[in-house]
């Protein structure tokens, strides 16, 4: 019994110590968010400062700057003070406001959260202010008795809690306890529910809802539910390609995916020092995120179009969501010491001019997407299939968003060629995309998500090449597409291109800012002439801003470079209805009015001169050896053959030992013969077969192969079920 007791006893003042350490280390965390919320020198303002002084290389005057911040937050809430009325509203905020993005009555919680700040920051000349702090409460009343509601399910749970939850971290202890109960009631809104970043901002609302009310299993529970986030998922979330998916299968790097990683880095900050720091797993999958996935969507201080969900039709939103990462990249150098070199390292590179560390070709087999980055310059290809959503039009955003990875390809090479382009963009010459060419502002205007209606869609990547294929089929119009990526240029084949909804068809090549005047080559030419237009069928090569575009087939090619004309509201409802104009270099292939069974080709070189444009010219390195409606396949100087099969029962000469048969499914191959063995590289693109089996003419052997005397043949079975869209090799032998 006296052992009973004694154990009884060490086993409660264990818990007793257990239970103030953890209690101390909620005070922990609630102080440095309660700074966090008050110190402007944490805010975005003054990190955004921070990176561009690191980049100008100039020293970081803080006190200047946050004397500058202080002075108009100080200047806002004097504003907000003279306008505000008796009931503690304000006259110019639409409180029915039905609109999903930019909800209006946000500016009265921003405004009752100005007023905390100024109050309680020392710096403020309303510090201590009494008269600051009764228009805060008064706001604070207003808002829990009108209760605003938004259409938008995130305003209510997740952007209007997360407000309040900051404005009772500054003054809980000013509230009375009707207001603070009202406060947490309306807190109540976020529950921990549904998953990927939207789940994470919920968990840290109800982690400061904890807070506030000190409970430690709600503060425990959420901790809980949001580390659950940090893991690799077949659903929303960090993906096994390092992709990152929101609103179902779809590549969210600069939306929700760079919120995600913003907002773990904050919290990870937030827990150092306590029991609740990220462990090694946790923080090896934020690290590998951020440098193996999100890392391949920014180039010199910008991201790329294509990752940023429908985002990126706000004006420097590319350049804003670069320089969110780059802050990332610092931030996680705190939480992850052990790779701060790392960090650092491709902070330099994405944001600093340093010589690029992220090179070669990656193909995100779960989200459709591939891109090929060099010493000094990224193309960007995004497709879409039946598996993925391609593009999103939610809350009057990225409205003209319809044929958008429909095989898009961008290229970058200072990262500006497309930045703020998109109002005036001619939204049916996207480039790359092959699409019918309707008014293109009669895309439809309401929210919807674009997914492709083919399941042939995926990549193979080598050593140091790509492929990557995709079958078209929107609107009518059907395509086969594949491009072929090494480290000097693009080879763009499209064939089956066929549409009979009575509308021309065309092939964007590109379409961005007009730098200097282009200058062409037709056939028979031997010098590049400079024309601010052409069109014709006898377009050899075009040279503009440093890329090369070469035509190896006859085929209706024009270009103009001129000035074209949009607006920001066409794209995104809340902008402005102004006209808004650029010059403008747009090129594009032309199939006519109702194709059956076009094809085109055309090979992208950047970083090139007209020296650069007549040596491919002259030696190519490649030669196409199959351009049907079935097969593509070309052979490359480095002796690969590269094919793309997009039916079964296809047949192929590879060369004049390797003849394709039969071939059971659509398929990625890669073929390198080096005396009699045969090295092949394969990909499902449907990502769903359970196996492929190829029949080859003669005798072979191999790890995957069996011979039939019966009719001479040779089969070759991969078996699917382990690839889901990666690639698998495989070496045979020919025996006779």
């Amino acid at each position: 019994m006296k052992r009973f007791l004694f154990l009884c006893t060490v086993v409660a003042a264990v818990s007793i110590v257990l239970s103030g350490c953890a209690n101390r280390d909620m005070q922990k965390v609630r102080q440095t968010m309660t700074d966090r919320c008050l110190n402007v020198l944490l805010s975005p303002a003054y990190e955004a400062y921070k990176l561009s002084q690191i980049q100008k290389n100039e020293p970081i005057d803080s006190v200047a700057y946050v004397q500058r911040l202080t002075a108009v937050l100080d200047s806002t809430v004097q504003a907000s003070m003279a306008t505000q009325q008796a009931d503690g509203s304000w006259p110019d905020v639409e409180y029915e406001c039905h609109l999903r993005s930019s909800w209006r009555p946000f500016t009265h919680q921003t405004r009752m959260l100005n007023m905390a700040k100024a109050y309680c920051s020392p710096a403020s000349a309303y510090y201590q202010d009494e008269k600051v702090l009764q228009a805060a409460l008064k706001g604070l009343d207003f808002w829990l008795q009108r209760r605003p509601q938004s259409t938008n399910w995130w305003a209510n749970e997740i952007g209007g809690p997360r407000n309040m939850g900051d404005f009772g971290l500054l003054l809980q202890d000013k509230l009375s306890e009707q207001q603070f109960a009202g406060l947490i009631d309306y807190m109540n809104n976020s529950k921990i529910k549904i998953t990927g970043q939207n789940k994470v901002w919920l968990c840290c609302n109800v982690m400061v809802r904890a807070l506030l009310i000190d409970d430690e299993a709600l503060f425990e529970e959420a901790i809980r539910e949001m580390k659950s986030v940090i893991k690799i998922e077949n659903d929303e979330g960090v993906q096994f390609d390092w992709s990152f998916h929101q609103h179902g299968r779809q590549q969210q790097f600069g939306n929700y995916g760079l919120s995600y990683l913003s907002s773990l880095t904050q919290i990870g900050g937030l827990f150092l020092g306590t029991r609740y720091t990220f462990n090694e797993q946790e923080l090896s999958i934020l690290r590998n995120y951020a440098l193996e996935g999100m890392s391949w969507a920014v180039w010199r201080g910008e991201m790329e179009t294509g990752s940023c969900g429908r985002q990126f039709v706000f004006r420097d939103a590319m350049k804003g969501k670069a320089r969110t990462y780059a802050l990332q990249l610092l931030a996680l150098k705190k939480i992850d010491p052990a790779h701060a070199d790392e960090y650092q390292q491709m902070f330099d590179a994405q944001m600093m001019g340093a010589p690029n560390v992220l090179k070669g070709i990656k193909h995100f087999y779960m989200s459709d997407m591939t891109y090929m980055r060099t010493d000094n310059w990224m193309a960007v290809l995004k497709m879409c299939s039946d598996r993925t959503v391609g593009a999103e039009a939610v809350n009057g955003e990225n409205r003209k968003c319809e044929v958008m990875a429909n095989g898009s390809l961008m290229i970058y090479q200072d990262g500006g060629e497309y930045n703020n382009i998109y109002p005036m963009w001619d939204w049916t010459r996207v480039p790359g995309v092959t699409c019918n060419v309707a008014d293109h502002n009669d895309f439809p205007q309401e929210d919807r998500r674009i997914k492709g209606k083919s399941d042939i869609v995926g990549g193979l990547v080598g050593d140091n090449y790509g492929v990557s294929v995709m079958r078209v089929d929107a609107d009518g119009l059907k395509a086969n597409k594949s491009w072929y990526f090494t480290d000097r240029y693009i080879l763009c084949l499209g064939s089956d291109i066929s549409s009979a909804n009575g509308q021309p068809v065309t092939t964007a090549v590109n379409q961005t800012f007009r730098r200097e005047d282009p200058r062409a080559k037709t056939e028979g030419e031997t010098a590049f002439t400079p024309r601010a237009s052409f069109s014709g069928d006898r377009l050899q090569a075009v040279l503009h801003d440093q890329v090369g575009y070469y035509f190896p087939q006859r085929q209706q090619v024009s270009y103009m470079s001129g000035v074209q004309t949009g607006s920001w509201h066409a794209i995104h409802f809340d902008s402005s209805d102004d006209p808004v104009s650029a010059e403008v270099f747009n090129l594009a292939i032309h199939h006519g009015v109702n194709p059956s069974a076009a094809t085109y080709s055309y090979v992208v070189m950047p970083r090139t001169n007209e020296q650069g444009l007549d040596s491919l010219i002259a030696h190519p390195g490649f030669t196409i050896l199959k351009q049907s409606d079935d097969v593509h396949a070309v052979r490359f100087e480095d002796g690969t053959v590269r094919c793309v099969f997009f039916a079964p029962r296809t047949t192929l000469k590879v060369d004049d030992k390797i003849e394709i048969l039969d071939i059971a499914e659509e398929i990625i191959m890669v073929f390198r013969r080096e005396g009699n063995k045969v090295y092949i590289t394969y990909v499902d693109p449907t990502s769903e077969k359970d196996s492929t089996i190829i029949t080859f003419r003669g005798k072979w052997k191999g790890d995957n192969a069996y011979y039939d005397p019966e009719r001479n043949v040779s089969v070759v079975e991969f078996d699917a079920k382990i690839s889901h869209g990666k690639r698998l090799d495989t070496v045979c032998e020919i025996i006779e």
